[in-house]
């Protein structure tokens, strides 16, 4: 189960010395009757669906964070909702995928509390961190060495590359294959970037020399393996040039 982590919260006070309450409501997520452990297709559908929800959810100022708990027990994480009543709160944590598929069930709490609870977004910058510039940088250097195996040990096992004009190349064999060539000179930057838990992206341009403008762009989506390293779960891109 993959929920949105790591999330920074604050409560604002209206004074130095009080604080506007109100009531919130938090849905703990237990294991439903159809839960199971084991990933397949269709849970990660559900999976995929339960993500979209809480993005929308909280899109729509409904929700103000949701997290799993860690401890890999019984009660799995928890949502937490701001401006309604007890009714839509019910409705709106009924109506998760996760949910209405049955791998997930609600038990709904009024929490009284501070006014203003909120989460800061994740980071998102051009500047790398170290862990991130790694990626970048391992994948310049098999690039110019021309290193099909080296560039496919940069993706996730099931990973993709989506090229301008082409079909979509997956997993790391067919990947290998695809990027066994001769090499050449290649630089890449970073425009933006985002991580949340054990997701994020990589927005960028590539040039040919390092001081060159830029030749293309690209996009890089991320996915942290066990072993706490970034791989690539699909790489597309394509050239500043204009189509004739």
């Amino acid at each position: 189960m993959l929920l949105v982590a790591s999330l920074v919260i604050c409560a604002v006070a209206a004074s130095a010395e009080t604080y506007e309450m109100t009531t919130y409501y938090v849905a703990l997520l237990h294991r439903g009757p159809k839960w199971t452990p084991e990933e397949t297709a269709e849970t990660r559908r559900i999976q995929g669906e339960h993500m979209a929800n809480i993005r929308q959810m909280h899109d729509a100022g409904k929700l103000v964070l949701a997290g799993p708990f860690t401890d890999d027990g019984e009660l799995r994480g928890l949502f937490l909702f701001q401006g309604v009543t007890r009714e839509e709160a019910e409705s709106l944590a009924a109506n998760d995928p996760a949910v209405k598929a049955g791998r997930l069930k609600i038990e709904l709490h009024p929490w009284f509390s501070a006014k203003g609870i909120r989460v800061d977004p994740p980071a998102q910058s051009g500047t790398l961190p170290p862990e991130l510039d790694r990626v970048l940088r391992d994948y310049e250097s098999a690039w110019r060495k021309g290193d099909g195996a080296a560039l496919a040990n940069l993706f996730a096992e099931d990973g993709f590359v989506l090229p301008n004009g082409a079909p979509p190349v997956r997993g790391r064999d067919s990947i290998r294959q695809y990027y066994k060539g001769p090499g050449g000179p290649l630089v890449l930057r970073s425009l933006a970037f985002a991580t949340d838990g054990p997701v994020g992206y990589i927005i960028g341009g590539f040039a040919r020399e390092e001081g060159q403008p830029d030749v293309g762009k690209f996009t890089l989506t991320l996915r942290k393996n066990s072993d706490g390293r970034w791989l690539i779960m699909s790489d597309m891109d394509n050239g500043n040039g204009r189509r004739p």
